[in-house]
């Protein structure tokens, strides 16, 4: 057991995070992904879609296509165990891209806020530098300045300063992988097949690779 993490380390790769795995793709270099769903049999029977029912298909989308880069063009197969008619899906589709472009305008909105509140943090840590290394340095001069209370004021200009750069290391790009994901999958193109549980578990395992290891 490792008790401490060195950060100039590149750590070991975990295979089931690797994004180096087998992609099944069509004629057109689109990536397919299986999976199972009674979102659209309910609609079909109900006429009835709500913003919970999208987001419990986007719960389920997600962890699919983790392990595919953000770039990648999606179509989601779609098995279904009683089959819908073409209504229900247009009414599930349509309802489900307005609900997550909806989630991207939100996070899209948080994102920017979240950039300009860092990116004032680091113009106010700049400018309190030039203050104390600029203005008063040449026309105040250091013997009447407090020294802990240049010191103090400097740190606080630093603090801002790092407070961006924080930001920019740590979770600007992650943000960004997040808001490309959503484009992506408000871009997913979507297959429907009718799921026959003996012969569909062969087709599914040969198509899409799945392991017998559990």
């Amino acid at each position: 057991m490792r008790l401490f993490r060195n950060f100039f380390t590149k750590e070991p790769l975990n295979p089931a995070k690797s994004n180096r795995m087998l992609v099944t793709r069509d004629k057109q270099g689109r990536a397919h992904v299986a999976m199972h769903s009674t979102i659209f049999s309910d609609v079909n029977e109900n006429i009835l879609a709500s913003n919970s029912m999208f987001a419990d298909l986007l719960n389920d989308i997600q962890p699919c296509i983790e392990p595919y880069s953000v770039k990648e063009k999606i179509v989601m197969d779609v098995f279904e165990t009683k089959v819908s008619n073409d209504f229900a899906r247009d009414t599930v589709i349509i309802g489900f891209k307005r609900y997550v472009n909806s989630c991207l305008y939100g996070l899209k909105k948080q994102h920017l806020s979240r950039f300009f509140l860092f990116f004032s943090f680091l113009v106010f840590g700049v400018l309190i530098e030039f203050i104390l290394y600029f203005l008063v340095q040449k026309y105040v001069g250091a013997e009447f300045t407090s020294h802990w209370l240049f010191k103090s004021v400097e740190v606080l200009g630093t603090l801002f300063i790092w407070q961006f750069g924080g930001y920019l290391a740590f979770e600007f790009l992650g943000e960004r992988k997040q808001l490309n994901r959503y484009k992506q999958i408000a871009n997913i193109e979507f297959e429907f097949k009718h799921w026959d549980w003996f012969p569909a578990f062969f087709i599914i395992r040969m198509h899409y690779g799945f392991s017998s290891r559990y």
